[in-house]
Parts: C-alpha cells; sequence; structure tokens
C-alpha cells in the first residue's frame, strides 16, 4: 500500500502485472510437476515409489542451489538466479510431493474400500 502511495498507480500495477507473471511461471512449474507425478503413477501401478524420483532429485538441486549461494564466488546477479532457480524448482518440488501423497491417500481408500 506504501508504494502505491509513494509511487503513483501505473508503477504499482506494473510491479503487481510482473510479479503475476512470476506467479504464473510458478503454477506452470507446480502444474508440470503435478502432471508428470500423475504421470508415473499411471504407469508404474505396481511399485508406487518411483513417483517420489522428481521430488527426490529436485530437493537435491534445490539444495545444491543454496549452497552454491552460500559458499559460490560473487558473479553480480547469479546468485539472485541461483535463489530464484530455487524458488521456483521448491515449488515443483511441494507439488510433486502432495500429488504423490495425495495419489497414495486415494489408492489406500479405494483399496480399503474394494477389501470390504
Amino acid at each position: 500500500m506504501i508504494a502505491l502511495l509513494s509511487t503513483g498507480y501505473k508503477e504499482f500495477f506494473k510491479e503487481m502485472i510482473t510479479f503475476n507473471r512470476f506467479a504464473l511461471i510458478l503454477m506452470m512449474i507446480a502444474g508440470l510437476f503435478a502432471g508428470f507425478t500423475y504421470l508415473l503413477h499411471r504407469i508404474f501401478v505396481k511399485n508406487s515409489r518411483i513417483k517420489y524420483i522428481p521430488g527426490i532429485l529436485t530437493l537435491g538441486t534445490i539444495l545444491y542451489q543454496i549452497t552454491r549461494v552460500r559458499v559460490g564466488t560473487v558473479d553480480g546477479f547469479a546468485d539472485l538466479g541461483r535463489i530464484i532457480l530455487g524458488m521456483m524448482l521448491f515449488s515443483g518440488f511441494l507439488a510433486n510431493l502432495s500429488m504423490a501423497i495425495g495419489l497414495d491417500i486415494i489408492k489406500y481408500y479405494r483399496q480399503k474400500k474394494y477389501r470390504s
């Protein structure tokens, strides 16, 4: 709200549009990871743990990006790019994890329903 009063309406809405683009990118990444998790769930019916592999790899990449920011050399805006990439990957990690757990819960209750 303070930014709105100090800069004016045009600049405020320009910043909001830029933020909305970033949020759209995060949602697209999350949707991509969730779709990939669902695809792995449908392909590997017997081995249900395979759908967690993209999340584990993504978590490893996030940790690598964070350590590169903390101990890497100062290369201008490279650290900022690594942080943004880490944020993007974190949205994919959360989407993968929540989708995989949700699919496991649905599968459990469907099997419980058919056993009864």
